[in-house]
């Protein structure tokens, strides 16, 4: 008994990374792409097959942030972890998350997007300051 449930256990571990290996290096642009993506869009890079890391332009400070997730992936959703509470889920059919947010695959470097974002949004902050 303990054998079989041990190797239903192992099996359901190793399906669940052969659905993650094909997600390794795919990046994923989740939210509204406005004229700003301030506070609009989390840009999701998968790692490796557990974890993500997820880029956006902080509303206050107008720097961009990373957030590291982890992630569990299923047949057909993707679930995302932060620290031990979960962050949402992703439909791997449609690419809507649980929050109502739709997603596309993106093929540019985030990182480098964002950051010259985030100075163009630094230099308009600064240059509408009266002191």
């Amino acid at each position: 008994m303990k054998k079989l449930l041990a190797s239903i256990v192992l099996g359901l571990l190793w399906s669940s990374n052969l659905f993650a290996n094909n997600l390794v290096g795919k990046q994923l642009q989740c939210g509204v792409d406005s004229v700003s993506t301030l506070g609009n869009v989390e840009y999701l890079k998968f790692i490796n097959d557990r974890e993500i890391h997820a880029f956006y332009i902080s509303n206050s400070t107008l720097k961009v942030l990373k957030r590291n997730y982890r992630y569990i992936v299923f047949p057909t959703d993707i679930k995302l972890t932060w620290i031990s509470f979960d962050h949402y889920t992703i439909s791997r059919k449609t690419l809507k998350t649980s929050e109502g947010k739709s997603c596309k695959i993106v093929e540019f470097n985030v990182r480098n997007k964002l950051e010259r974002e985030s100075q163009k949004l630094l230099k308009a902050a600064q240059k509408d300051n009266k002191i």
